[in-house]
């Protein structure tokens, strides 16, 4: 009976004990760290990671990562300890170096470090650089460039292109690097010859070469002396269809180049039946004859009339270092289809008459200009400058961010209709002039109708002006047969300049001025609009 009784108090003696240590189990249990092999390596960063896993109710205070090139990891990044999961990315790495990481943890009783681990970087290594890119090429030169992608963590000691002569000897030349581009220009090659040109960039580990680029040259007449060209070509000038030409030109060359074209100075025709004209590597230099009229030629200028009315002229390369193209440089050249406008351009106005022109293309690399669907704009797209009044269209994509159309920009164009968007702000002066548009409405931030706006525009019968139109100017209707004119302004009636309808005096009587509803009362009591003698008040808000 004792022994039964002993056997009981000893079983429940037990079941106490299993029941106390369920109840009072330690808060302080070591964290488990789950710490991975560093990823992202480079040669100066890596990735580390590290998953806590709490095995009690004791949060962690302190969590931190150590790690540096010896075991004894000296250096210290103090992590975020309410997170039971960080990624650290280490910079400013040593290349080609073993480092070693660990973590460490703790809370109010104690503190527990992982396992040690290591990883190198990556060497350094040759520069990388991207594809060589060709800007231009004419007949006796090259103009690339192409960018550096990675230094390989040493000084680029120095960029720029190898160039072989087919079965010749190579030659390298330098150029300097700006902004991770490396670009330049070759000349004095010879015409007809095939070469071989390869991008490099080199540091202290060695050089890197870019992927050949095979081309060749073209024929080309070349001018050391400004004011050699007829003497050069001799009697077989007039010869010449089309024509490249390297060196120095005045305004003796270009007197030469327009008879080559078929126009004498004071305009009447020559034999010349020239149709292509190649300047990519001539350069334009003051001094010399005058080539049209008194007009006489300025470095680096393509200037007012140096091309005009050369009718046979359908395609022109301008100098590679050309900065300002004038107006009219090119007025009346009726079959010209085509111009490239330099890299160096710093200043491009159109030209009046050249009706069949139908792309303006710019250079790569030109900061101040860009072409979009044939069109001329600015750098940023911003401003359309010239719209080639060849192109043959019933509709315009404009870029996307247009907010101004520059002076005389749709001149002479074929278009019958034109979708403006509402972006356009601005509008300059004659930008319409002489166009084949019947039906035309300005955007509503469109203040200012400037002068001869649709000038001699003989086709347009309506026009709609913004909502926020606050002034015509002068002879901005001058030649249009307008039937119906919309002025959707509420407040006033726009002011309009003592000759915004002169020479128009018809429209009074024979145009329906569309006012807002409402608004007629106000209208016919203007200076100006009351002179309209048909005004309806239909426009509806």
């Amino acid at each position: 009976m004792k022994s039964g009784l002993n056997i009981i108090i000893n079983v429940l003696l037990l079941c106490c004990s299993l029941w106390a240590c369920e109840v009072e189990k330690p808060s302080s249990l070591v964290p488990v760290l789950d710490v991975s092999e560093a990823t992202e390596i480079t040669r100066s960063a890596a990735l580390v990671s590290c998953n806590v896993y709490l095995t009690g109710t004791e949060k962690i205070t302190t969590f931190d990562l150590h790690y540096g090139t010896t075991q004894n990891v000296e250096k210290l990044i103090e992590c975020d300890a309410s997170v039971n999961s960080v990624s650290v990315l280490l910079t400013d790495l040593i290349p080609n170096t073993t480092y070693y990481y660990c973590f460490e943890v703790g809370n109010s009783y104690s503190t527990h470090k992982s396992c040690m681990f290591s990883f190198t970087t990556l060497p350094n290594q040759t520069p990388i650089i991207t594809d060589l890119q060709l800007l231009g090429r004419g007949p006796v030169s090259l103009l690339f460039q192409f960018e550096l992608k990675d230094d390989g963590g040493e000084p680029v000691l120095s960029t720029g292109l190898y160039c072989q002569e087919k079965d010749g000897k190579m030659q390298r030349f330098t150029f300097d690097m700006q902004n991770n581009v490396c670009s330049g220009r070759i000349d004095m090659l010879k015409p007809y010859t095939e070469y071989t040109i390869q991008g490099f960039a080199e540091n202290n580990i060695g050089e890197t070469k870019g992927e050949e680029y095979v081309f060749h040259t073209e024929d080309v007449v070349e001018v050391v002396i400004p004011g050699t060209l007829a003497e050069i070509l001799g009697d077989y000038k007039y010869d010449y269809s089309t024509l490249a030409v390297s060196g120095l030109l005045n305004g003796t060359d270009i007197l030469t180049l327009r008879e080559m074209l078929g126009r004498k100075i004071d305009g009447m025709p020559t034999d010349g039946k020239m149709t292509y004209l190649d300047l990519t590597d001539a350069s334009i230099v003051s001094g010399g004859k005058s080539y049209n009229a008194s007009r006489f030629t300025q470095n680096d200028v393509i200037s007012y009339g140096m091309f005009s009315d050369c009718s046979f002229l359908q395609k022109l390369v301008l100098p590679y270092d050309a900065k300002k193209i004038e107006e009219g440089a090119f007025e009346n050249c009726i079959s010209l289809k085509e111009i490239q406008i330099p890299v160096t351009a710093v200043e491009v106005l159109p030209s009046l008459g050249c009706v069949g022109l139908e792309e303006i293309d710019v250079a790569a690399g030109n900061t101040n200009y860009s072409s979009y669907m044939g069109s001329l704009y600015d750098y940023t797209h911003a401003t359309l400058l010239w719209y080639p009044a060849g192109r043959e269209e019933n509709e315009l994509p404009f870029a996307d961010n247009i907010e101004r159309i520059g002076a005389y920009a749709f001149q002479n164009c074929k278009l019958t209709n034109l979708d403006l968007p509402q972006t356009i702000k601005e509008i300059g002066i004659a930008a319409f002039s002489f166009s084949s548009l019947e039906v035309l409405q300005l955007p509503d931030l469109v203040k200012t109708v400037p002068t001869a706006l649709f000038q001699g525009s003989d086709r347009l019968t309506t026009v709609k002006l913004g909502r926020e139109t606050g002034v015509l100017y002068n002879y901005c209707f001058d030649g249009c047969p307008l039937e119906h004119l919309y002025v959707p302004v509420r407040d006033f009636p726009p002011k309009c300049m003592d000759d915004t309808f002169v020479g128009m005096e018809e429209l009074f009587s024979s145009c329906v001025l569309h006012v807002p509803s409402g608004c007629k009362k106000l209208y016919s009591q203007s200076n100006y609009w009351g002179k309209f003698q048909h005004i309806v008040d239909d426009i509806m808000d």
